[in-house]
């Protein structure tokens, strides 16, 4: 049964309050259940010295306010995420909850936080931290509190150990939160008795006024575990290899006096790792597949043979072999001059070719892959005629990607796939994989029954070529960002500034609206464009020289006059100044427009943003001013909506393929620092993800921006995956991945009321939002179901949802799973909600009682309760017993004087105490 009465008002701690059995490296305590009373193993004390452990003290569940002044040991919140001013009701709403002491003349001096180990045997290198809080502004005494210990079932002495600040106080009228770290030594170690640590006060405070209230926090307590055993007496012996292939071998030995022998094997030096006794190794014989004692040594063996087969090595590669005795009963070792041997493994030729090597062509790229043969390593050919020599045993033929004439290496490894670049549109080519062992650097061949495969580049310019993204299928988040990365940086061919002139004249233009010029076609210039309504100029396509309005170098005094290039990054964020000459993202088409002269100025370096108060607009209505965007307060540069998902996509493009700079670029100007943020993933400061996020979504792909990238692949050979496929956005920066969705939660809370379990939040800003969706687990988080779905309403900051658990018993978990219009989510806090338990207990009314006190089950009992009542000394004023079937029983109560009294409960499993008043 569960415990009973979650609302009960007083449990008290006693010294028969359990004891803490350690295991693993650490114990640790959050106090977050005190609502229903101490943990096992602690206990609260008044009158402690720095001889006994002073008197037990009782411990209030009732959720109890920072400033009250009622002293005693109770259950507070803790001062994490709250400030000094929170009020009561979001104090007593927080589920992180610490044991906290209002001192008083009962407890200045003497309060203790008291925990008793059951031994320490076995375990030792004790150390301990956890979070002294001052909670109440209005106290200004201030308590000295020190961390002692003791050994025994009531120590008669105890001793101070260091902590970590030196000195740590309460009160002072501070709000604190203080970290403390003990470092006790040796002093635990070993111990074959109960072992008391204490966080007390055991001399007075100081000053005037209200005394302190201390909360105690977040304690871990950290030591090594296992006992000291006996090895096995004698060692293994004369270990041997036999058998050797070039990817396995046998390995033997001689047995020692331990029950098993442990194997273990490193690739090209001698093992120098050691098992630790009292752990269980996993072993394979698949060489890097089992456990290791040391990084790159493998447990190849663990059992009672003296032989064993390893395989899974490379060829031509020295192995170095240790085998230890020791006894499996406690899995102690012998370390002492193992058993050790070394061998190489042989080369050998394979002897099948690969079975199908399928090419996916594009006009001037190819992915090509294979698979099948029995090799460790492939060579592949390239040749633009059916015509192959075969590679010659012991060279190391040099690779090149980028296609050139002939017959070419354009791959040479253990992969399966290689992408070429470099390729003639519309041209038959011919392909052939050699499978060869690499054999330490001296390679051996199969050069018979090499399958040629034929294929033919498309014509260009058709679109995203088929498997383009292939290695990128499926993945998600930071993989699938580093996958594009590699696609769109692999065969890319970079182009000089100069030549961005030239490609405008073909990809950058549209029919003529309005102005003077012979050219039908004119610059698409995305910050004089008007998509809804006329231009309200066109640049005729061209240098001046040949009457186009190219930028010559002549200074512009308006809007109209030139056209030039305006690096959407700016070069000032990524340390460039493009010259004709230079290539690199300086020179790359993907993010470079052709714009005009004069609003390009204007622009200047400064970040995108949303702009109140235009300093200047241009004559399409792009604006120049105060940004409004949140954590992007500086002057920024906004362009019209319909283009603002052209610009998104450039940068999302930008930051995957040039993430591996990002480290680099992120402070090199102010306002780059405000877009990147120097990780290869996500790349974008949070605000600035968000206002691109919003813009990708406000403005679609368009034909234009289809037909630009289409260009781009001819021009420089690589695509803005961005544009084939815009679901990559919310793929690569979504909730899902671990990244803030533009909702701010401020408040989170759950209540239980009559089989319901009410839960309400709060939001500060929702941009782009959509619904929440509720889940509730009742496993403890194993899985989640979907309880219920409440809309996001414009403009409403705070909702509810009321869930029926009728049906349920026992602690319960909700989280909020926060969905924009993106589909993108992430997850809010989880938060507990302990249903009442022991069978259902709904109820205890009235409380004060005159004639009768009744009992309320949440539904029917299930076996035979005894029902007692105590007076506060402890007395037995009735006992009965409650028959199994109903769910409300009711005691008259009419005979007993005035004051409080002590209702237990108890099944065969559980008892449970709680407190009521008898008043008439």
């Amino acid at each position: 049964m569960k415990n009973f009465f979650s609302f009960c008002l007083l449990s008290l701690s006693l010294w028969s309050n359990g004891q803490i059995t350690l295991s693993g490296t650490s114990y640790t305590q959050n106090f977050d259940g005190v609502a229903s009373g101490l943990p096992s193993g602690f206990q609260v004390a008044t009158n402690s010295t720095t001889t006994s452990l002073g008197a037990a003290a009782a411990f209030t569940i009732t959720a109890t306010s920072w400033n009250s002044t009622t002293p005693g040991w109770k259950n507070y919140a803790s001062a994490d995420g709250l400030i000094s001013t929170s009020t009561t009701t979001e104090q007593n709403n927080s589920s992180d909850r610490v044991a906290a002491i209002r001192q008083s003349t009962v407890g200045d001096p003497g309060a203790a936080l008291e925990m008793q180990l059951a031994n320490t045997v076995g375990f030792s290198g004790f150390s301990m931290s956890f979070k002294l809080q001052s909670l109440d502004v209005t106290s200004p005494r201030t308590t000295n509190w020190r961390v002692d210990y003791g050994f025994g079932a009531s120590p008669s002495a105890f001793t101070l150990v260091g902590t970590s600040p030196v000195t740590i106080t309460t009160g002072s009228s501070l709000f604190t939160n203080t970290t403390v770290t003990v470092n006790f030594g040796t002093a635990l170690d070993n111990i074959n008795q109960p072992v008391w640590i204490r966080i007390v006060t055991v001399v007075a405070s100081t000053g005037s006024g209200n005394r302190p209230t201390t909360g105690i926090d977040d304690l871990v307590l950290s030591f090594s575990g296992g006992a000291s055993c006996t090895p096995p007496a004698t060692q293994t012996s004369a270990a041997a290899i036999s058998n050797i292939t070039a990817s396995s071998f046998d390995i033997n030995w001689t047995a020692g006096s331990g029950t098993n022998s442990l194997v273990v094997v490193k690739q090209a030096s001698a093992v120098t790792g050691t098992p630790t006794s009292g752990t269980a190794y996993t072993a394979n014989t698949v060489f890097g597949s089992g456990q290791t004692i040391a990084a790159g040594e493998f447990v190849v063996y663990n059992g009672v043979s003296n032989t064993v087969s390893v395989t899974g090595l490379a060829s031509v590669t020295t192995y170095y072999v240790s085998v230890f005795s020791f006894n499996s009963v406690d899995n102690c070792y012998n370390t002492t001059s193992p058993a050790i041997a070394n061998a190489t493994t042989s080369c050998t030729q394979p002897t099948a070719q690969v079975s199908t090597i399928p090419v996916i062509p594009g006009s001037t790229t190819a992915s090509i892959s294979w698979s099948g043969g029995n090799g460790n390593s492939f060579l592949v050919r390239l040749n633009a005629s059916n015509s192959f020599t075969a590679p010659t045993d012991g060279i190391t033929y040099t690779a090149n990607t980028v296609y050139a004439s002939g017959e070419q290496t354009v791959y040479s490894g253990t992969g399966s796939s290689v992408n070429v670049s470099g390729l003639n549109a519309s041209t038959t080519y011919y392909v052939t994989v050699y499978t060869y062992n690499s054999c330490g650097g001296t390679p051996d061949y199969l050069t018979t029954g090499n399958l040629i495969q034929s294929f033919s580049t498309t014509s260009g310019g058709g679109g995203e070529p088929p498997g383009y993204y292939a290695s990128a299928a499926g993945l998600t988040c930071a993989a699938l960002k580093t996958a594009l990365s590699n696609i769109i940086t692999t065969g890319m061919t970079p182009k000089t500034y100069g030549d961005l002139w030239t490609q405008y004249l073909v990809s950058d233009i549209k029919p003529r609206e309005v102005g003077p010029g012979t050219s039908p076609n004119v610059i698409w210039d995305i910050y004089s464009d008007n998509p809804s309504g006329p231009d309200p100029y066109n640049f005729t396509p061209g240098t001046v020289a040949s009457g186009g309005q190219q930028d010559n170098g002549t200074a512009a005094t308006g809007e109209g006059q030139y056209y030039n290039r305006e690096h959407s990054i700016p070069q000032s964020w990524f340390g460039a100044s493009a010259g004709s000459g230079s290539i690199g993202p300086e020179s790359d088409y993907f993010h470079i427009y052709p714009t005009d002269k004069i609003v390009n100025a204007n622009r200047g370096n400064y970040i995108y943003g949303m702009v109140s108060a235009p300093t200047f607009t241009s004559q399409n209505g792009s604006k120049l001013g105060p940004n409004t965007v949140a954590g992007l307060s500086t002057t920024a540069f906004e362009p019209i909506n319909g283009f603002k998902g052209d610009l998104a996509r450039s940068f999302f493009y930008f930051v995957t393929r040039y993430q591996s700079n990002m480290a680099a670029w992120q402070t090199l100007s102010v306002e780059g620092n405000m877009a990147f943020d120097g990780t290869t993933w996500p790349s974008i400061e949070l605000p600035y993800l968000i206002m691109m996020l919003q813009w990708n979504s406000l403005d679609p792909v368009s034909q234009k921006e289809i037909d630009r990238n289409n260009a781009g692949y001819i021009f420089q050979n690589n695509r803005n995956p961005y544009i084939d496929h815009p679901e990559f956005v919310s793929q690569i920066w979504s909730g899902g991945c671990g990244l803030l969705l533009p909702v701010e939660l401020t408040a989170f809370n759950a209540k239980y009321a009559s089989n319901s379990v009410v839960l309400s939040w709060k939001i500060e800003r929702a941009d782009g939002f959509n619904h929440f969706e509720i889940e509730r687990s009742s496993d403890g988080g194993r899985t989640y179901q979907n309880a219920g779905i409440v809309p996001w309403q414009s403009g409403v900051n705070d909702y509810s949802f009321t869930d029926n658990v009728a049906s349920l018993d026992g602690t319960v978990l909700y989280r909020l799973k926060m969905v924009d219009q993106n589909n993108v989510y992430k997850y809010s806090q989880v938060v507990p909600v302990k249903l009442p338990g022991f069978e259902g207990v709904a109820v205890l009314y009235p409380n004060p009682a005159k004639d009768l006190l009744t009992i309320a089950f949440r539904k029917s009992t299930g076996a035979i309760l005894s029902v007692s009542i105590f007076d506060i000394s402890g007395r037995t004023i009735s006992a009965s017993r409650l028959l199994p079937g109903q769910s409300v029983y009711s005691f008259n109560v009419s005979t007993l004087s005035n004051g409080k009294y002590i209702l237990k409960i108890q099944d065969r499993d559980k008892t449970s105490y709680t407190q009521f008043v008898v008043q008439k």
